[in-house]
């Protein structure tokens, strides 16, 4: 979000004094607070800070504000928040996409935390729309015994990273395996959690950077007194696979039935027509290529057919253009230039 925010200040050329506060369980009196002329304030701040921001009348901005009812109806405060639902959508098709699991389940913050139900919200909408019964976990109740009850193999979307480390450890306790038995998505792709939890935590990625240049924007425009809504919606960056969303040989499995449709077919045109066979994105194709060949999926077809294209020349009476074409290659020029960088010699050769 700093990263968003700086590069408005530097793009709009702003003389701004940029005071980074940390210390956000430690409430501000309003006297420490006379030399700012604005401020934005992350949703990660204490209630108390929030609260004393508000009752002043700085131009404010509350990014990610998760106490919206505090300073509401406030002048000159402005919300940029996440598109909450579709957070909750991309999550349910993600799982869908990922893997054939027989339930699903949403992990709230808590009950009436607005975003939280926001996201729970598009997420069951999404998998009922697609005919799928979703489980929304209680956080009032065991929650090891709630995800025992769930038919494995099972997928869990939790409203943040923190509660998916919640819930991988509260599997690690009740002797559920993650991912062999349950898989778990989350938000906010914090690094300190999705690294660290046990298995390490796939996460949706909001657009940060986007979030700090909007709220930059917001508050420039508040200073100079120019209309702009009051709320705001920064957009999704992408889903960031890890371990917990990945269940034990899916990939291998997915790559090797991709290895053996192009095998018998070098001609293959279309990858993403492959993909949409296997049930699965184009991208995510290519990045379980990746981890088990550590080469993409446009890679292994280019040396399939390159590999078909040596036995045509060494086999038949084809021209060099029909054999381009027969591998998949079609005209022009690109079959030779790679042929000849692939394998030192021009096809004549």
């Amino acid at each position: 979000k700093y990263n968003g925010l700086m590069y408005y200040v530097k793009r709009k050329k702003l003389n701004w004094t940029i005071r980074i506060d940390r210390t956000s369980a430690i409430r501000p009196t309003i006297g420490e607070m006379v030399n700012f002329d604005g401020a934005i304030i992350d949703g990660s701040a204490s209630l108390g800070m929030i609260r004393t921001y508000a009752t002043t009348s700085l131009p404010l901005v509350a990014l990610d504000w998760r106490h919206p009812d505090v300073g509401k109806g406030r002048h000159r405060l402005v919300h940029v928040d996440a598109d909450n639902s579709a957070i909750g959508r991309l999550a349910a098709r993600t799982l869908l996409q990922t893997g054939h699991f027989a339930s699903f389940a949403f992990m709230p913050i808590t009950s009436d935390i607005i975003w939280s139900k926001i996201r729970e919200s598009a997420f069951v909408g999404e998998l009922r729309r697609k005919r799928v019964s979703v489980t929304v976990l209680s956080p009032s109740e065991p929650l090891g015994d709630q995800l025992r009850r769930l038919e494995k193999p099972a997928a869990v979307f939790t409203a943040n990273d923190e509660m998916g480390d919640v819930v991988t450890n509260h599997c690690l306790q009740a002797g559920i395996r993650v991912p062999d038995d349950l898989s778990v998505l989350g938000v906010d792709n914090e690094q300190l959690i999705c690294r660290h939890t046990t298995p390490p935590l796939a996460s949706i990625q909001p657009d940060f950077k986007t979030a700090g240049y909007l709220a930059a924007r917001a508050l420039d425009r508040l200073f100079h007194g120019r209309e702009i809504a009051s709320r705001l919606v920064y957009p999704l960056g992408s889903v960031v696979y890890r371990r917990s969303l990945e269940p034990p040989g899916t990939a291998s499995r997915i790559v090797q039935r991709a290895k053996t449709a192009i095998d018998e077919t070098p001609a293959l045109r279309n990858i993403d027509e492959l993909a949409d066979r296997l049930g699965i994105s184009r991208r995510l194709l290519d990045l379980r290529f990746r981890q088990i060949e550590g080469i993409s999926i446009l890679d292994y077809l280019q040396i399939v057919r390159i590999n078909a294209l040596k036995a045509s020349l060494t086999s038949t009476t084809q021209s060099i253009g029909e054999i381009c074409e027969s591998c998949g290659f079609g005209s022009g020029t690109y079959p030779l230039t790679l042929f000849k960088r692939l394998t030192g010699m021009t096809m004549s050769d």
